[in-house]
């Protein structure tokens, strides 16, 4: 598969495509993890203000 003369650039393109894919993966994680965090805190606000407490600004 990877003999012949064009070996080393399309081992470089497969190389290449692996790591933006694992950098979109980790990046896509990261991003849900954080905007879980979010809606959490959101979440938390609108029961404490249904609940009559006080919501920090």
């Amino acid at each position: 598969m990877f003999d012949g003369k064009y070996a080393g650039y399309t081992f470089s393109c497969y190389a290449i495509v692996a790591v933006v894919m694992v950098v979109l993966t980790v990046w896509i994680v990261l991003d849900e993890r954080r905007q879980q965090k979010l809606l959490d805190e959101f979440q938390a606000q609108k029961k404490r203000k249904a609940e009559g407490g006080e919501v920090a600004s």
